[in-house]
């Protein structure tokens, strides 16, 4: 029996050798460097292929490199001259460590500190400490011959003694050795604000010798091991909820596996002890030293005593696997914890898994060395330990929490900082300008919850990183815990509000953005830290981290996959766009247009409509491409030019002019550099725009013109002023005959004679300027229509009318009209009130836009058919019937197979709010219409008397049509003055016979459009842009100087039948001498 038995063990040994032998192992020389000293890392039992190492120096340079494995072996060396904290990440192969090296600075190589640092990095190196991810029950036999169970890995230590070699099965913990954090915390500065102290990684009390990475296969499968006591159960890689509206969920799988590890004692250790000490339950035993026995393998993890944590010795950590294999293992290490996992890719989930983690309390087992080591007990022996949590960086320090002690949050200055014992362990703060910090915080199991901006972020409590990230519609002003989830308070347009509730990894519904254009920057501007890289291990719920890491990225495999992580990590349109735009600029084009194709995805998700985005400034604000399309246009930038009109043509519609004028330059573009097929295919796109959604195109025109009809008054207003001008000139010289006439008969002509030539106009001329007095005050009506429907909340223009501030307005405002119930139901269909829809659609009649969306709510197509029948053009109802319609790419691209509805137009809130054109019209000739509004913001009582001032202007200039003018003013000669001045207003030459008024009007309002355009001055009439002003002011200019010579023919003409039947009059005008 007791043969069997030992066979057994043997058995069970080799079996366990064997199988260790196979796991790969990667090992740095020591965890501890002088500036200057070599790393070396080196790796067996790998599989055949390239590996990847990533160095992270302390101030953010990466360093990378490609190695291929010899033999499943392979040795990488690198001076290390910079002081501070590297991260190392070794990957490949089904293979993703991350350790940490920290470099001692030596500023003063003769300080005792400096020589106390460089004894202990040379005590460190050179020795190696295998760490295996598997799991082992290990029996410890010491003076209490209490049977022990350990999770995680067994510490094996191999020492060269010439005076003896001990068994191969023996695991060596040799005795003591000077503290190395010590000396460390001797050397550093003492001031928590320096450079070494904000990247100091955190450390416990005991000391890392060096370290060796052994990792399980990836084709191991996760074993279930279970911790029998709460002191041996820890959980540091958890599954994390990361991402907005769809929380993104980070898996990490980690292949565990149990083994035991024997290495047979060959080097002869000098200066190198460690001591190892065992604690039961109730108290602590004396240091002694035992034999450590053969350690008999085994799959399960056996029953022990509860033991009292030792903070200052053996670290266990328990690593939950990801939530396919309901796996948990538990994972010890004795120096030095590193992660090594085989991570998945970033995938978006509606719902994602949560582990908690727990804190695990250390055992440590006493060892004896087979031949008895010459110590000094006297001291107090340590072993250092360096917790690999989260690089950390100065945007957000991590400490090493003390298991079992309450962690307390407070929020200072926008920080969010975690203490325990009175001890900060962790920070959490915010760059500038990326939004205000909620004032409270909810703490909820193992997370924390904080409102920063619009963005709700759930934090680990532990180590704060962030777990999962929420985008609201504005600022977080607050958020409370309730029975129904997390209530999150949130300030958005107009000083309204609206509260969302968090349940579990989802919001109740999907959110709407606030018009503030800033809140489409605070995202980015978190990302404005010295070191994305490192921040991204405390954030990976940033898209704008992956994106400056990867610019940052010398390596363009790696730049790449982070550029595809900020995409995939993305959830809203803004960011997305925003993306889009730099890595476009960054020449990665088919990013750029994946980037893009998200945002409108998320676009059309959230419910917001394109045709919509009537706000340029807003188009901009998201980060959608208009802006970046004019400029390569401007620079003659095809390439990029042709990428980004792929793009804008999304959002080409009849409300947004601004769009069709950019691809109409696009198309010049294409033309002047021969591309005039393509010209011809983009022009004829931005034509198809011009297709208008009411039935009577006279109802566009004077919509349009009412947008700048105040404007176009007082255009009107000064070209009646320079007619009058132009005709002072004309009839200059009659008028100065008259003059003289009055002074020779001794008459004294008054000052203010000239002001009178309207007595010389004709009465064709007369006429003329009352029609462009009346034209005044016809446009001076349809400003105050407009005004009326001009106080429309921003919203309205910003895509959806989902939004809480559109709501709000529509419940409030006084609709009526078709337009009025069409409105109302289009609110209520978005919001998905379905009943209330059905009710103002049949409200609307027979109103075709009515028809075509209560088609699309209730299934029935024949509303289709009846709209075409009072709109045959329209184009919704043309597209839902199955006809081919330009002008619906993103329809087609992003709601496939859904029914298009028709959206509510300027024009169709200027009828609901102010009634129709024609009757605005009627009214300010009838009634006191223009009494009843304020222009340009003029008090009211300016406003009446500028009223009263124009009324006697335009009674005086009627009157004067009754008082008839001298004779000699029919043939007077002109003056030079006049000949220039009739040249450049238009039509004024002309007055005398009646049509010059059709280029008086036209002038005034296409130069007062073409004024504005070209110095931005904010007003302009849609569907109007400068080239046409300018081809339209040139076709005038050219009628104008063709009447000017024809009508200067005609003058010479009377003025010589002038000189020969009335030669005193002409003497008057001094024709002839």
């Amino acid at each position: 029996m007791r043969k069997l038995l030992i066979l057994f063990i043997l058995t069970a040994i080799s079996f366990a050798f064997l199988q260790n032998s196979s796991i790969p192992k990667v090992a740095v020389n020591s965890v501890i460097l002088a500036q200057g000293d070599e790393l070396i890392l080196s790796a067996s039992n790998l599989l055949e292929g390239s590996y990847k190492l990533v160095l992270n120096s302390p101030s953010g340079q990466v360093i990378s490199q490609n190695i291929d494995s010899i033999d499943g072996k392979l040795d990488y060396k690198l001076k290390l001259d910079e002081s501070g904290n590297w991260a190392i990440n070794f990957s490949g192969g089904g293979l993703d460590t991350l350790m940490q090296v920290s470099v001692m600075p030596l500023s003063n190589p003769e300080s005792s500190a400096s020589k106390e640092i460089n004894a202990a990095v040379a005590d460190s190196e050179n020795t190696v400490v295998e760490v295996n991810t598997a799991n082992e029950a290990i029996n410890t036999d010491n003076s209490t011959t209490d049977t022990q169970a350990i999770n995680g890995a067994e510490t094996s230590i191999s020492t060269d003694n010439t005076e003896a070699e001990t068994s191969a099965n023996t695991n060596i913990l040799t005795g003591q050795t000077p503290s190395l954090t010590n000396i460390i915390q001797e050397a550093m500065p003492d001031n928590d604000d320096s450079e070494a102290g904000q990247n100091a990684a955190p450390v416990s009390d005991t000391e890392v010798i060096s370290t060796e990475t052994t990792v399980a296969s990836p084709e191991v499968s996760p074993e279930t091991t279970e911790a029998t006591s709460p002191s041996e159960a820890s959980d540091t890689n958890s599954t994390e909820a990361i991402g907005n509206a769809n929380p993104t969920e980070l898996s990490l799988n980690t292949q565990t596996e149990n083994t035991e590890m024997t290495e047979q004692a060959s080097t002869e250790v000098d200066s190198l002890n460690t001591q190892a000490q065992s604690t039961e339950t109730t108290e602590a035993t004396n240091t002694e030293n035992t034999t450590t026995e053969a350690i008999e393998p085994t799959n399960e993890v056996q029953s022990t005593e509860t033991n009292e944590v030792l903070n200052n010795e053996l670290a266990t950590e328990n690593t939950t696997t990801s939530p396919e294999s309901n796996t948990e293992t538990n994972t010890e290490t004795n120096e030095l914890a590193v992660e090594s996992t085989t991570t998945n890719p970033v995938e978006e989930s509606i719902s994602t898994t949560e582990t908690n983690t727990e804190a695990t309390e250390v055992l440590d087992n006493e060892a004896e060395t087979t031949e008895p080591m010459n110590t000094d007990t006297s001291s107090s022996p340590t072993q250092e330990e360096a917790v690999f949590a989260n690089p950390t960086t100065t945007e957000a320090q991590v400490f090493a929490p003390l298991s079992g002690a309450p962690i307390d949050f407070a929020i200072v200055d926008s920080k969010l900082i975690a203490k325990q014992s009175e001890k900060p362990i962790w920070q959490l703060d915010f760059a500038k300008n990326s939004g205000d910090t909620a004032g409270n915080i909810i703490k909820q199991d193992d997370f924390v919850y904080l409102g920063h901006g619009n963005s709700l972020l759930r934090i680990d409590s532990k180590t704060g990183k962030v777990l999962a990230r929420w985008l609201l519609s504005g600022q977080i002003t607050a958020i409370t815990e309730n029975a129904d989830g997390i209530a999150i308070d949130v300030k958005i347009d107009d000083g309204n509000s609206e509260n969302f509730v968090l349940r579990g990894n989802n919001l109740d519904r999907a959110a709407h953005f606030s018009t503030d254009p800033k809140l489409y920057t605070w995202l980015e501007n978190e990302a404005n830290v010295s070191n994305p890289a490192a921040r991204l291990a405390q954030d990976p719920t940033n898209p704008w981290l992956y994106l400056k890491a990867g610019q940052a990225n010398p390596d363009p495999a790696e730049a790449k996959s982070l550029f595809n992580n900020a995409i995939d990590t993305t959830n809203s349109f803004y960011d997305a766009a925003g993306i889009s735009q730099q890595l476009l600029e960054a020449g990665q084009n088919s990013l750029s247009t994946k980037a893009f194709s998200k945002s409108l995805s998320d676009f059309a998700a959230r419910g917001y409509d394109p045709r919509l985005v009537t706000d340029m400034k807003l188009h901009d604000s998201y980060n959608f491409p208009l802006k970046a399309f004019n400029s390569a246009i401007a620079k003659g930038d095809l390439s990029k030019a042709a990428i980004l009109a792929e793009q804008v043509k999304y959002f080409l519609s009849p409300n947004s002019p601004e769009i069709r004028s950019a691809l109409v330059n696009y198309a010049d573009l294409l033309k002047k550099n021969g591309n005039k097929d393509e010209a011809n295919s983009w022009r004829k796109i931005a034509k198809s725009s011009n297709k208008t959604t009411v039935s009577n195109i006279l109802d566009k025109i004077f919509a349009s013109l009412a947008g700048v009809a105040w404007y176009a008054a007082l255009a009107t207003l000064l070209s009646s002023l320079a007619l009058h001008l132009v005709l002072l000139f004309k009839y200059w010289r009659p008028q100065s005959v008259m003059l003289n006439r009055k002074r020779e008969a001794g008459k004294k002509p008054s000052p203010l004679a000239r002001l009178f030539a309207i007595r010389y106009y004709s009465t064709t001329e007369k006429l003329v300027l009352g029609l462009i007095l009346a034209s005044t005050v016809l446009l001076a009506g349809l400003g105050a229509w407009h005004d009326k429907a001009s106080n429309l909340p921003k919203a309205i223009a910003s895509g959806s009318y989902a939004n809480k501030s559109v709501q709000s307005f529509i419940n409030t405002a006084n609709l009526s009209a078709q337009q009025g119930d069409f409105i109302k139901g289009y609110t209520a269909q978005v919001n998905n009130k379905t009943t209330d829809a059905e009710k103002y659609y049949q409200a609307a009649g027979n109103f075709p836009q009515a028809l075509n969306n209560l088609a699309a709510l209730t299934g029935d197509n024949s509303f289709v058919t009846k709209a075409l029948t009072y709109a045959k053009n329209l184009p919704e109802a043309l597209y839902n019937s199955g006809k081919e319609v330009e002008g619906f790419d993103f329809q087609k691209d992003f709601l496939p197979g859904k029914a298009v509805l028709s959206v509510p137009t300027n024009e169709d809130f200027q009828a609901a709010l102010s009634g129709n054109w024609q009757d605005a019209i009627a009214k300010t000739f009838t009634s006191t219409y223009l009494l009843n509004t304020t222009p340009f913001g003029l008090n009211s009582i300016v406003w009446k008397i500028i009223l009263g001032l124009f009324a006697i202007y335009t009674l005086l200039s009627l009157l004067w049509i009754l008082w008839p003018r001298p004779r000699m003013a029919r043939n007077a000669p002109r003056s030079f003055l006049y000949n220039i001045f009739s040249f450049l207003v238009p039509g004024s030459g002309m007055a005398d016979e009646m049509w010059g008024i059709l280029l008086l009007l036209p002038w005034a309002i296409f130069g007062l459009d073409a004024i504005s355009r070209f110095f931005g001055l904010g007003f302009a009439i849609n569907g109007l842009s400068l080239r046409l002003d300018y081809f339209v002011l040139g076709v005038i200019y050219i009628i104008n100087l063709i009447a000017i010579v024809v009508e200067f023919l005609s003058y010479r003409q009377r003025m010589n039948k002038l000189k020969e039947e009335d030669l005193d009059l002409a003497r008057e005008f001094n024709l002839i001498k």
